[in-house]
């Protein structure tokens, strides 16, 4: 929901603008972005909302993201799958071919609608970086320590479920591996089972998406 349209925006963006300066600019530091440690970007997100706490707190008023929340895992997880969505779909833009792109503008298609034929004609590759970006997050827990941080206990759901501190099957594995009890570790490992089973079948349908002829 944060990621996809950012990410979407950013490659039709950098696309269209190749030659300005703002367009390469986008299209370098959101590709540097995958090589970022994941655990700094956690440090990260905490720290904006750390220091936001301290801002709002001087002029008397409260932040609205609680430093541990679902809401601001959300947020790290967000930033950690921007940059694979945007290099998928970017790639894909820019191997539309010259011939399409001619017909499309020679109709007098501005920009966006321009862009919208293009994203429409590269459904497969849009697919594959949605997969790519939600398998990378599945599989994510550094970047939750410091901003889900974890709980053992079911959230309710209701109003205020996103900010609250919550948990996930990454920091579930996590904890119960290192706890020391057998019957946790053994847990551990059926909810690594449970996580690879939901990474394998998502690329494969994925992959079963991506090859239908639309």
């Amino acid at each position: 929901v944060i990621a996809t349209p950012i990410a979407i925006f950013a490659a039709i963006y950098a696309t269209q603008s190749l030659r300005s300066k703002l367009g390469f600019a986008t299209s370098t530091l959101t590709r540097a972005m995958i090589e970022f440690p994941t655990i700094i970007v956690g440090l990260s997100v905490y720290g904006f909302l750390r220091i936001l706490d301290e801002v709002l707190g001087m002029l008397g008023l409260q932040n609205p993201i609680p430093r541990f929340s679902a809401l601001s895992g959300a947020i790290a997880l967000a930033i950690v799958m921007i940059p694979f969505i945007y290099t998928q779909i970017e790639d894909g833009l820019r191997s539309v071919p010259n011939d399409l792109r001619e017909a499309i503008y020679s109709l007098g298609s501005s920009r966006i609608k321009a862009s919208i034929i293009m994203m429409r004609y590269i459904k497969a590759t849009v697919i594959t970086a949605l997969a790519i970006g939600v398998g990378k997050a599945l599989g994510e827990t550094a970047p939750l320590f410091f901003t889900a941080f974890g709980s053992d206990l079911y959230p309710p759901i209701d109003s205020g479920m996103l900010f609250r501190p919550i948990g996930s099957l990454t920091l579930g594995i996590y904890n119960m591996a290192l706890s020391g009890y057998d019957n946790w570790i053994r847990a551990s490992w059926g909810a690594a089972l449970i996580l690879l089973s939901i990474s394998i079948t998502l690329f494969i349908v994925s992959r079963i998406l991506s090859l239908r002829r639309w």
